[in-house]
């Protein structure tokens, strides 16, 4: 006799709607197959996913741990409606967040979560649960295609945590459970010393370097793209903020520029408002901006409409918003093209935002005050800056003494 296998059919896709807009909802009908026989045939399904394509994902990573894990036994099915699986989705379904935030929560769901605590019935999560899924995620819980099975960052597997806990508060509120076990003084939870000790150190290219690569990118590599990328850099803005600046952003007169939204990331060609939900404003370097007026002049030779106040400054050759990791994957090559090009291959690799890393250290170091900085970048309090930036401080505390002492009088 042939062995059981645990079999799946391809499920369905649909869309349904609610207050808030269109959800998406799968559906599939899981069995064991002995022989030529079905049993202990089963649907399953998961609701409240914002896109089609995310409730395709769910769908295709569910199957395929019951392909490979097996449906549970019968008695430990749970009712639906208080399955960690279900409760998530209710509780997806209150947030009030931006799209790459909900985003973000449904990929930590659908990777990290869901293929753990899922099947389980809310009541049945317990401390120990809790702390063999974290051991779990720190041993062997990537996703990714670059290290699968690899071990998990601390500071990832404590953003799971932080979702087990808000989600788990949502089962108390609605009675599904008596209390949150996630919140217990029994879990061993990375700590924020390990988290830091974790943290990727910030590459960023010297201020000869940067003005190299620029050079070389403009006068040899001739790259489209050059003015966006000499932005990024004597600017420090985000690259979503990059990407969505209009012409009515810029004053020509003034030197300045307003900073008022940035690419979604989590839906495409849209925007939405900055990261910190704030507008700000800062002065250009006279280069900069003659860099801009040049590559308007560029621009408008395709058409008036490519200079309209409202078109964006580096929309795409048909006049559009440009994607996010289109520009990401630009800069890579180039950075590419530019290591074989300069230095002897001995050209460090900098990503995009490296570049906004190098604008704010380059500012610290030739001793601007953190406070200006911090509004340079957007940073929503100076206690980010001096997280992110501490690294630049001890230069800065010794070259502040070195002033103090040569400005203190001295006896004769």
């Amino acid at each position: 006799m042939d062995k059981p296998k645990h079999v799946v059919s391809d499920g369905s896709i649909s869309k349904y709607q609610v207050k808030s807009g269109i959800r998406w909802r799968w559906q599939a009908v899981a069995s064991i197959q002995e022989g030529q026989k079905r049993k202990y045939a089963r649907r399953i399904g998961a609701a409240g996913f914002m896109t089609r394509r995310e409730a395709r994902d769910d769908m295709s990573e569910t199957l395929y741990l019951v392909v490979r894990n097996g449906l549970p036994t019968r008695e430990s099915v749970v009712e639906p409606d208080v399955s960690f699986l279900a409760v998530s989705g209710r509780w997806l379904l209150t947030l009030d967040l931006a799209n790459s935030t909900l985003a973000g929560n449904r990929k930590i769901l659908r990777n990290h979560l869901h293929p753990y605590l899922g099947h389980l019935a809310i009541p049945d999560i317990t401390t120990e649960v809790l702390n063999a899924l974290y051991v779990t995620l720190s041993a062997s819980g990537r996703k990714d295609s670059k290290q699968f099975g690899g071990s998990l960052k601390a500071n990832t597997v404590n953003k799971c945590h932080q979702l087990v806990r808000a989600i788990l508060d949502f089962a108390v509120l609605h009675k599904i459970m008596r209390s949150n076990v996630a919140r217990s003084q029994l879990l061993v939870v990375p700590s924020v010393r390990s988290m830091r000790a974790q943290k990727t150190e910030i590459e960023v290219w010297t201020m000869e370097e940067t003005e190299a690569v620029l050079h070389w990118n403009e006068l040899v590599d001739q790259d489209d793209l050059h003015t966006l990328w000499r932005l990024y850099a004597f600017s420090g803005l985000r690259r979503g903020e990059g990407i969505a600046l209009r012409w009515k952003d810029i004053d020509f007169v003034n030197s300045t520029l307003k900073i008022v939204r940035a690419t979604d990331p989590a839906k495409s060609r849209a925007v939405k408002s900055t990261k910190t939900y704030r507008q700000r404003s800062i002065d250009l370097d006279p280069d900069t901006l003659g860099y801009l007026e040049a590559y308007r002049g560029q621009r408008g030779q395709l058409g008036p409409e490519y200079v309209q106040p409202s078109s964006y400054v580096f929309g795409t050759i048909e006049n559009e918003l440009r994607g996010p990791n289109d520009v990401t994957r630009r800069f890579s090559k180039m950075v590419r093209r530019a290591q074989e090009a300069l230095a002897g291959g001995q050209l460090p690799w900098v990503t995009l935002q490296g570049l906004r890393h190098g604008h704010a250290t380059h500012l610290l170091e030739a001793g601007v005050q953190p406070k200006v900085v911090q509004e340079r970048l957007g940073h929503s309090n100076i206690q980010t800056t001096m997280d992110i930036y501490s690294h630049v401080m001890p230069t800065i505390q010794r070259d502040a003494l070195g002033l103090l002492m040569m400005k203190w009088p001295r006896k004769r």
